[in-house]
C-alpha cells in the first residue's frame, strides 16, 4: 500500500510541476508586447485644435456661466485632464445676500469664479471650476463674445450745384 500511495503523490507532482510550467507560460505570454501599443498608436496620430473653440464654448457650456465671460487661448490638456484641449473662463457669478425669511432684496454680490472647459474633437467633453493643473488664475483673457462692429452707414453723395 505504501508503494501505491507513493506512485499516486509522484504522479500528482509531476501534474502539479506541468501545471505551474503552462501558468507562468501563459502569464509571461500576457505580459509581453508582442500585441502592438495601443497608447503609441494614438500619440501617432495628433489631433488639431478646434477650428472655432469659442463657439464651441458658447454653446457646450450654460449661459449662467458664459453671459458676460472672459476666455482664455486654447492649450493642450495636461496629465489627468480629460479631452484634447482646454480653455479658462473667468466669470462672474452674481450671489444674493437675501437671507432665509426676508423680504426685501440684499445687496447683489459677484464673485469671480474660474471655469476650466475640455474640448475633444468639435465638441465640450467636460467643464468644471479649476483647479491648481487647469492654471486659469494665471492665463490672459479676452472677451468670449467678441465686440460687435458698429455698423457702417453709408453717406448719401453730395450733390454738385
Amino acid at each position: 500500500m505504501c508503494g501505491e500511495v507513493a506512485i499516486i503523490l509522484n504522479a500528482m507532482s509531476r501534474a502539479l510541476i506541468i501545471f505551474l510550467v503552462i501558468m507562468f507560460a501563459a502569464l509571461t505570454a500576457a505580459c509581453s508586447s508582442i500585441l502592438p501599443d495601443a497608447t503609441a498608436q494614438i500619440a501617432a496620430a495628433p489631433v488639431g485644435p478646434p477650428a472655432d473653440y469659442r463657439k464651441l464654448i458658447r454653446t457646450g457650456v450654460p449661459n449662467t456661466l458664459t453671459n458676460g465671460a472672459q476666455v482664455s487661448e486654447l492649450r493642450k490638456t495636461v496629465g489627468p485632464e480629460p479631452g484634447d484641449w482646454m480653455a479658462c473662463l473667468k466669470s462672474e457669478i452674481k450671489q444674493s445676500d437675501t437671507k432665509q425669511g426676508e423680504t426685501t432684496p440684499a445687496e447683489t454680490k459677484a464673485n469671480i469664479a474660474f471655469i476650466a472647459v475640455f474640448i475633444e474633437g468639435e465638441t465640450v467633453k467636460d467643464f468644471r471650476r479649476s483647479v491648481v493643473i487647469d492654471q486659469c488664475e494665471s492665463a490672459e483673457y479676452a472677451p468670449l463674445n467678441p465686440p460687435i462692429p458698429p455698423a457702417t452707414v453709408k453717406k448719401p453723395p453730395l450733390k454738385r450745384k
